[in-house]
């Protein structure tokens, strides 16, 4: 403190006014550019935060459109084909494969409840150790009474192939009432989707900020993702049991250390879930870009307003270095020097201050001067009054002491010598 004390006193007016000048404005100019970049990094999580929704929200319309064609095609199965067909008399299967025509990506099959085939198209042969009855989505259908299931995706392993192609499929079962010889049991009716109709619309979608899509059930399941065969071989993680759990919106969530940005949305019919994944860094990428733009207006304008002050300082203290210089003049002039009036009132005033006491100063100093001269004057009057009579009785006892002495010449010349200085003194 005793240092910037010692340094301060030492400065000039015009630095201090600069350096004052200077410190306010940048402090002001980076208060201002701290609150832009902070309100435009909340403006563009709000933004991206809206983009991903609508995103979602478009994958939502085109899944809803995907799965209402699937249900649909259960529908007709159910209340146009199964409804009006006894199983003793066979189903015709002209009308599912009208139906498939239709629908090429998708398998129509029926089981009893045994699990037998009951009829099924395009593909109609079921492999040797192929059991209906032991798959998930059997026991499911069986289960819910007047609901559609769906299940996670996996390959189709119940019926022959003629290429032996394994073919990822999503399973949409549910119970249907069999009409055997007058009689009705309960059954199951499967329609398996080709799962690349879901995976196409999912690999469509994109986030900004390097942000994927991905599809839970309502168990956490997951039902599509991006790197699915590298999460079921355990070589990255995902946190999707967390995700089925959060209500629709957007989300924050730290995940192996990462911040991420999570955008939920409920798939109806379903219970799925899309889940819009963000990681921060990506949201950060567009903030970085107007904080280097900040930065470099900030530099600029800092750099401006140095110049500026600068300037401004030296247009305020010019007046007073004029007048500190005129001061020190007054030393070496004994008056001061004409000073352009150009500063401020104050510095005018001070200017014309200064300039009557010079002139105050200059008079007493005259007064004082020709007071000594009299002064002067008067003691040599009256030393040079006190100096005649003596020196005109010494110069008559030297001419009384010549004559007597008959020294006649000298005593002559000293009189005449006499005579000639008080004619001098007269004249």
């Amino acid at each position: 403190i005793g240092r910037l004390s010692a340094s301060y006193r030492k400065m000039s007016i015009r630095r201090v006014i600069s350096l004052s000048f200077t410190a306010v404005s940048v402090v002001g100019i980076l208060f201002i550019g701290l609150s832009l970049v902070l309100r435009y990094s909340a403006a563009t999580q709000q933004v991206e935060a809206s983009a991903s929704q609508k995103v979602l929200e478009q994958v939502k319309q085109s899944m809803d459109s995907h799965l209402r064609r699937m249900m649909r095609v259960s529908d007709t199965v159910y209340y146009r084909i199964i409804k009006n067909a006894d199983i003793n008399q066979g189903i015709s299967p002209e009308s599912l494969e009208l139906l498939y025509e239709e629908n090429r990506d998708v398998y129509i099959a029926i089981f009893d409840p045994e699990g037998d085939l009951v009829t099924a198209t395009p593909l109609s042969s079921l492999k040797a150790q192929a059991h209906a009855s032991q798959q998930a989505w059997f026991s499911a259908a069986l289960g819910q009474i007047e609901n559609i299931h769906f299940s996670t995706p996996h390959v189709q392993n119940l019926f022959e192939s003629a290429d032996d192609r394994y073919r990822w499929v999503i399973s949409i079962s549910r119970q249907v009432e069999l009409t055997r010889g007058g009689t009705t049991e309960s059954g199951v009716l499967l329609v398996d989707m080709n799962f690349s109709g879901v995976e196409q619309i999912c690999r469509n979608a994109e986030l900004t900020g390097g942000g994927y899509l991905y599809i839970v059930d309502r168990n956490g399941e997951i039902i599509y993702h991006p790197r699915q065969q590298l999460i079921y071989a355990d070589l990255i993680q995902e946190n999707n049991q967390e995700a089925a759990l959060l209500p629709d919106g957007t989300h924050w969530e730290t995940f192996q250390g990462e911040q991420r940005q999570i955008t939920v949305k409920t798939v109806g019919y379903t219970g799925w879930k899309l889940v819009g994944v963000v990681p921060a860094n990506g949201l950060r990428g567009s903030t970085g870009q107007l904080i280097l733009f900040v930065i470099s207006v900030l530099l600029f304008s800092i750099f401006l307003l140095i110049f500026i002050n600068s300037r401004l300082s030296a247009h305020i203290t010019e007046p007073i270095l004029k007048l500190d210089r005129a001061v020190n003049d007054i030393q070496k002039l004994g008056q001061l020097p004409e000073v352009t009036d150009s500063g401020c009132y104050e510095v005018q005033r001070l200017e014309h201050s200064i300039r009557s006491m010079v002139s105050t100063m200059r008079h007493l100093m005259d007064d004082i001067i020709r007071q000594e001269q009299d002064k002067r004057r008067s003691e040599l009057e009256v030393l040079q009054s006190q100096i005649n009579p003596h020196f005109l009785y010494n110069t008559l006892d030297s001419v009384i002491w010549l004559t007597e002495s008959g020294r006649y010449d000298d005593a002559i010349q000293m009189v005449t010598s006499l005579g000639r200085l008080f004619r001098i003194s007269l004249s």
